[in-house]
């Protein structure tokens, strides 16, 4: 499994914990659907033609997220 994969299943994980009433939870929905259809940017996208991300995609990084105590 790619970083990206990894990136994406780990977030619906994170999502499945989340309640869908956050201001926030729409934008995150639209950016984990724009990094999925699209990736990570390349050299040809003006903004990231110096930056190289070679160091991080070629790691094999392990992900997850910690769930929080909610207080009631």
């Amino acid at each position: 499994m790619n970083l990206k994969d990894k990136l994406v299943s780990s977030y619906l994980a994170f999502d499945d914990h989340l309640e869908d009433d956050s201001p926030i939870h729409e934008i995150r929905k639209k950016a984990i659907h724009t990094f999925e259809e699209e990736g990570f940017p390349t050299k040809k996208e003006e903004d990231w033609k110096y930056t190289s991300l070679k160091s991080i995609l070629n790691k094999d990084n392990k992900m997850g997220f910690i769930k929080r105590k909610t207080s009631k």
